[in-house]
């Protein structure tokens, strides 16, 4: 199976809008059927994006996922006002899994709860530097990963 890995580049590029919506573009023209995509990146609440000045773009597997068909369809039958970047853009990407990785902090204060993915995302959405990076699959090197399917 093809696959594209992209580890701790996708926040890199495409400060415009239109040059990341273009990036994701070729990224879905150079596919093949069934290959999977993989996406490392700093967690969007973690200070690893936030002070590196190189950073130009938090992506997040909710930013991800408007690159779905399915979910535009889904999203406009219900009328929801989410953009569906999939069916501008004539990309078709199924968001598959996301894994995040905790920080250290996360460890050392969460012991017992450390390994409890639904606990880490809701102190996430509270706190910042809870989870480090996101990451699929799990053999891969790297900190927070998003796997995508064509």
């Amino acid at each position: 199976m093809v696959a594209i890995e992209l580890l701790h580049v996708l926040e890199h590029l495409g400060q415009q809008t239109q040059v990341y919506l273009t990036i994701i573009q070729e990224i879905y023209r150079i596919c093949q059927p069934g290959a999977k995509v993989h996406i490392v990146v700093p967690h969007h609440r973690h200070d690893d994006l936030l002070h590196d000045p190189t950073h130009v773009r938090a992506i997040t597997p909710f930013g991800l996922s408007m690159f779905s068909q399915k979910l535009n369809k889904k999203w406009q039958a219900n009328g929801d006002a989410t953009t569906p970047l999939g069916l501008y853009l004539n990309v078709d990407f199924e968001l598959v899994e996301t894994h995040y990785i905790p920080s250290k902090i996360w460890y050392e204060q969460e012991q017992d709860r450390a390994d409890d993915t639904d606990y880490l995302l809701q102190q996430s959405s509270l706190y910042n530097n809870i989870a480090k990076y996101s990451k699929n699959p799990p053999s891969m090197m790297g900190d927070l990963i998003n796997c995508l399917n064509y």
